[in-house]
């Protein structure tokens, strides 16, 4: 094989250094380095497949629908590809005739046709709580096999139905050994000596959920037993890769990322901001039905409290997103976007005018850059969708772009900046109520050759 492309979704150089992982850490000393800023809202996976940014690709994880309502979505799959500058990595191997294996990837459902073979990963707006799709391989009899040997797709916390430490940290461990296995045989079996590409999605997904444990160090109780247990995935992920190296035998080994990791201490949401300045306006609800559900609210607490956390789900009742009525809003921030949109033509809103949109633009970034809350925490707005207005998808752009502290994460409710409640140590997890817990994505991406 000439190239090797190990993909570490989420791993950064500071996260490598953090555990004993000697292989890896010789690869890095070796390799050139590039040093890679992610802006978080584009999709980094489709960044590294197709050396495009996400204005040209139109590639992030939440977007516009454009189709007249307020409606977001994150589905990219390999069909958005087509027409791009440049073709996809996959496309460019073909053309050149360098046979090539995929496994993991995002962002590639369904399954390219290639010299070789090719697992789609989960994501991308396919759940991976569903089985493993023959649309996900290439060629497609190659799904048999991989259902037979029981492949995990991937380990995503809320569909994967662990609900403790130490049953869902192993799984992930045995995840990325079952898979660096799989993609060795395939290799091997659909001889391809080009260029092979596995991605492994396992770190960030434990990230996400315990990079409280990864920074603190404890010596007693179940902070001792979540940090042995994440200790002994990172050993085994470096162990993946000197398998690897060692059966397949590669010219050469490049090890690419699509963002870092760090902590998730605080949430920003600038509707809040937008509210109390009459620029975004909520479904009105009657006095009775704040009322009851107020008391929905308390009663299931109880219950939780009685029966126990897995009796009634936290998700049930903990909605991370607050509906906007567009009828009457002329602005509004979306769950996952660093940034403002203004309520136009895009989502039938109200404000038609560019004098008038122009005028918003001003005003709210006057009122984020001044707010003295969001200024002691270094969030800065500026303008955006202006300075691309000549990119093929600009219309998925907020017009205001806000610049925020590697700890902070744009949500879709509560209070304008507000302490992160999941940033503790974890190990029973079944009070988590959905993927992101302790940790968030950071800017710092890997990317070694």
């Amino acid at each position: 094989m000439k190239l090797l492309v190990i993909g570490l979704d989420g791993v950064d150089r500071a996260l490598v250094e953090r555990f004993d992982m000697p292989v890896l850490q010789g690869i890095l000393e070796q390799n050139t380095q590039v040093p890679i800023k992610e802006d978080l809202w584009a999709r980094g996976w489709v960044k590294v497949l197709s050396g495009l940014p996400g204005t040209e690709t139109g590639a992030f994880y939440e977007q516009p629908k454009l189709n007249g309502s307020g409606e977001f979505t994150q589905s990219f799959g390999t069909s958005k590809y087509a027409g791009l500058k440049k073709p996809p990595l996959w496309q460019a191997m073909g053309d050149r005739g360098v046979t090539s294996g995929w496994l993991n990837l995002p962002t590639t459902m369904p399954a390219a046709s290639v010299d070789g073979f090719m697992v789609s990963g989960a994501g991308g707006g396919v759940s991976p709580s569903d089985r493993l799709p023959r649309k996900a391989c290439f060629p497609a009899e190659m799904t048999d096999d991989l259902t037979q040997d029981r492949m995990c797709w991937e380990n995503r916390f809320r569909v994967s139905g662990y609900r403790s430490a130490d049953t869902y940290i192993p799984a992930c461990t045995d995840a990325i050994w079952q898979r660096a296995r799989i993609f060795s045989r395939l290799v091997k079996k659909y001889h391809v000596d080009g260029l092979g590409f596995l991605a492994q999605k396992e770190p960030v997904l434990l990230t996400n959920v315990f990079m409280h444990d990864v920074l603190n160090h404890r010596i007693d109780g179940t902070e001792f037993a979540t940090r042995q247990l994440l200790k002994n995935f990172f050993n085994c992920l470096d162990d993946t890769i000197d398998f690897l190296c060692k059966t397949l035998q590669p010219d050469n080994v490049a090890i690419v990322s699509d963002h870092g990791a760090g902590p998730y201490r605080k949430s920003l949401n600038l509707n809040a901001l937008l509210h109390r300045n009459d620029l975004v306006k909520f479904p009105s609800q009657p006095g009775q039905n704040r009322v009851k559900k107020q008391i929905r609210f308390v009663s299931r607490m109880a219950l939780r409290k009685l029966l126990g956390s897995d009796a009634i789900p936290y998700d049930s009742w903990h909605p991370y997103r607050q509906a906007i009525d567009h009828t009457r809003t002329q602005a509004f921030a979306h769950f996952y976007v660093p940034g403002v949109y203004i309520n136009d033509e895009r989502f039938s809103g109200t404000v038609t005018n560019a004098a008038d949109k122009q005028r918003l633009v001003r005003q709210i970034i006057d009122l984020i850059n001044h707010d003295p809350l969001l200024s002691s925490e270094n969030i800065v707005a500026t303008p955006f969708r202006e300075l691309h207005s000549e990119c093929p998808f600009a219309d998925l752009l907020p017009e205001i772009w806000v610049d925020l502290p590697d700890d902070v994460f744009p949500e879709h409710m509560g209070k304008l900046l507000a302490k992160n409640p999941l940033d503790r140590h974890w190990f029973d997890l079944r009070d988590l109520p959905r993927d992101i817990g302790s940790g968030k994505k950071t800017p710092a991406a890997l990317c070694s050759f």
